[in-house]
């Protein structure tokens, strides 16, 4: 009898034991759940367009993401948007921006994830910070698919319009980039590609962006678009870019 009580109180104590175990697991995994909902803000854009700040690993950005990113990205997402359309296409409407604590580099676009360097935007809030979410949010505005049969989008031209964009479009005409003739070429991608192609929109066609945006969108980007769209090849119209350069 006594051996009876003994074994229902040790199954007890171990069903007890195992509630309760149960629930702390519980409680250990809803805890960090709730801490992330309370770091991530959505802006809202025209009841059009979702963009959401996951500050989760880095809460001390939140601050400068409320008051400083959001209202650039509310009044550029829709206007990139404006600037890169072609037939058929429709921007994506949810955009999620997140910084992450122990990444190396600057930011990212994959689709429409943004992913970013803490450690590089704690040092740039002042300086590239903005700029850099502006790049990034060309590239969700890009969307470009290469397919099958069909050229590769060059890398240069890519990084080239996202950074025209945001460097003589978005940010203030003292902060453009200087190219140096001697040691560049049209097809360096960033800051030179994007002075290449400011150049070439001023002097030889305004809408010369948007129709290179729509030919990597559709697949369909050659070489031989510059010369039908200037009357130029793109080597031609970089030495008279350099040309002014030198004067």
């Amino acid at each position: 009898m006594r051996r009876n009580c003994l074994m229902r109180f040790f199954l007890i104590w171990m069903l007890t034991g195992s509630a309760l175990f149960t629930l702390r697991a519980q409680e250990a995994t809803t805890v960090p759940q709730a801490q992330q909902l309370e770091r991530i803000d959505t802006l809202e854009i025209d009841d059009r367009y979702t963009i959401q700040f996951d500050t989760t690993e880095t809460p001390d950005l939140r601050p400068w993401v409320r008051k400083e990113l959001m209202p650039v990205c509310r009044q550029w997402y829709p206007k990139i948007i404006e600037m890169l359309p072609s037939e058929g296409f429709n921007a994506p409407t949810e955009v999620k921006v997140t910084f992450k604590a122990d990444m190396d580099g600057v930011a990212y676009a994959s689709g429409t994830q943004i992913t970013a360097a803490g450690p590089w935007y704690r040092r740039q809030l002042q300086g590239e910070a903005l700029g850099s979410i502006v790049h990034e949010l060309v590239h969700v505005v890009q969307q470009y698919r290469n397919r099958r049969g069909r050229q590769r989008n060059p890398s240069w031209m890519v990084e080239g319009v996202a950074d025209y964009i945001r460097w003589f479009l978005y940010e203030p005409a003292k902060n453009r980039p200087r190219v140096d003739p001697k040691r560049s070429n049209y097809d360096d991608s960033y800051r030179t590609t994007a002075a290449f192609l400011d150049y070439a929109v001023r002097q030889h066609d305004p809408e010369l962006i948007r129709k290179f945006n729509a030919a990597m969108r559709e697949g369909t980007y050659t070489p031989d678009l510059w010369d039908r769209w200037t009357g130029h090849s793109a080597k031609a119209i970089w030495s008279e870019y350099v040309e002014t350069l030198q004067n």
